[in-house]
C-alpha cells in the first residue's frame, strides 16, 4: 500500500506543476498581448481554468485505475491470507486430534486392564435396588494377583473366573450416585505386594436403566409477530422401553402458568408424531412438561423449556424427577 501512496502522491504533484507553469505561461502571454509584443490572437496555450480541470480529471481517472488494481491485488493477497489461515486452523485441529491420539494411546499402553465392562442382570423397583455385574480383564496377572472394586466408600472384591479375567455381582441402590462420593470409582490390582489404581466406568444414576425415562424429538418454529410469540412444529416422546408405561400426559407451559394439559399416552405408544397445538398465549417462553406414570407405580416428570426469551435475567428450568407411589419424590437431576 505504501507504493501504491507514493504513486497517488506522486500524481497529484505532477498536476500541481502542470497548472502552475500553465498559469505561469498563460500569464506571461497576457503581458506580451498588453504590451503589444504579440496580438491577441488564438494561442494554443489554455486558459488555467482549463488546465486545472483537465489535470484534475487525468489525475482522478489515473487514481481511480491505480485503485482498482491496489484493490484488486490486494483482495488477492487477502484470499491468499484466509487460505493460509485455514491451512493453519485445519492443521491445528489435525495436531490436536493427533496429540488426544496419541495420549490415549499413551494411557492405553500403561494401563493394567485389557478392559472393563458392566451390567445390570436384574432391577428390583420394589425395593429400589439393582444386580450389578462387573467384570475385568487385566493385560498381565500372576497367581497371586487380586482385583478389586473400589466405588465411593464400598470395596468390592472380584473374583477370578479364568486366568486374568475376574468378576462380581452386587446390589447398588437405585438412586445412589456414587460419582457424588469424594472418590470416583477406581479398579486397584495387586500383584506380588504392589497395588496400581486404575480409573475405570461405573453407572452414573442407576435408575437411569430402571425406569422408562424419555427423551423428545422436537421440530421447532418459534418467531414473533406483532408483538406475540407463536410457536409452531411438532414433536414425539422417544421412550426406549414401553412395557412399564401407563399413561403418558404433557403440560404446556408459559410465564410460569399452565396453558393446558394434553393426555399423549396412545401416540407415545404408537411413536407417532405430535403437534404442538396452535394458538398458545405464550409469555414469551415454552416450557414442556411431560409426566409418565408407570405399571409399577412410579411417576417421571420430565421438564424441557422449549426456547425462551434472551435475556440475562432469565434461567432455564430443565429437570427430570421421580415420584414415589405415594407423591414422594425420591430423585431428581435438574442437569446443574
Amino acid at each position: 500500500m505504501s507504493g501504491v501512496a507514493s504513486i497517488v502522491i506522486a500524481l497529484f504533484v505532477i498536476a500541481l506543476i502542470v497548472i502552475v507553469i500553465s498559469i505561469i505561461a498563460y500569464n506571461r502571454r497576457l503581458d506580451k498581448v498588453a504590451s503589444g509584443e504579440i496580438r491577441d490572437t488564438h494561442s494554443s496555450i489554455p486558459e488555467p481554468g482549463t488546465t486545472t480541470g483537465i489535470a484534475y480529471r487525468v489525475t482522478l481517472l489515473a487514481v481511480v485505475v491505480i485503485s482498482f488494481f491496489a484493490i484488486s491485488a490486494l483482495n488477492g493477497r487477502i484470499q491468499s491470507l484466509q487460505n493460509s489461515l485455514n491451512n493453519i486452523q485445519s492443521q491445528q485441529a489435525q495436531l490436536s486430534n493427533d496429540v488426544w491420539t496419541l495420549r490415549s494411546q499413551l494411557e492405553e499402553s500403561s494401563s493394567l486392564l485389557e478392559n472393563f465392562s458392566w451390567d445390570a442382570p436384574s432391577v428390583d423397583l420394589e425395593n429400589q435396588t439393582a444386580l450389578i455385574r462387573y467384570s475385568v480383564t487385566l493385560k498381565e496377572y500372576a497367581e497371586d494377583t487380586t482385583v478389586r472394586l473400589v466405588i465411593g466408600s464400598r470395596e468390592i472384591p472380584l473374583a477370578l473366573v479364568s486366568p486374568g479375567f475376574y468378576e462380581s455381582e452386587f446390589t447398588i441402590g437405585l438412586f445412589e450416585n456414587v460419582y457424588r462420593e469424594s472418590q470416583l470409582p477406581m479398579v486397584y490390582v495387586t500383584t506380588n505386594g504392589q497395588t496400581v489404581g486404575e480409573n475405570v466406568d461405573f453407572p452414573l444414576d442407576p435408575i437411569w436403566y430402571a425406569l422408562p425415562f424419555p427423551s423428545i424429538q422436537l421440530n421447532l418454529t418459534a418467531r414473533t409477530r406483532f408483538g406475540k410469540t407463536v410457536a409452531e412444529g411438532t414433536y414425539y416422546p422417544v421412550i426406549d422401553e414401553l412395557d412399564d408405561v401407563e399413561t403418558v400426559t404433557v403440560s404446556y407451559i408459559s410465564g410460569g402458568e399452565t396453558l393446558r394439559t394434553d393426555d399423549i399416552t396412545k401416540e407415545t405408544l404408537n411413536r407417532q408424531t405430535i403437534e404442538i397445538p396452535k394458538n398458545l398465549e405464550l409469555d414469551p417462553d415454552l416450557v414442556m412438561l411431560l409426566e409418565i406414570k408407570t405399571k409399577t407405580g412410579y411417576t417421571i416428570r420430565h421438564q424441557s423449556v422449549l426456547f425462551f426469551p434472551a435475556s440475562p435475567e432469565y434461567t432455564e428450568d430443565d429437570f427430570v424427577q421421580v415420584l414415589d407411589s405415594s407423591g414422594n419424590l425420591v430423585w431428581e437431576d435438574n442437569f446443574k
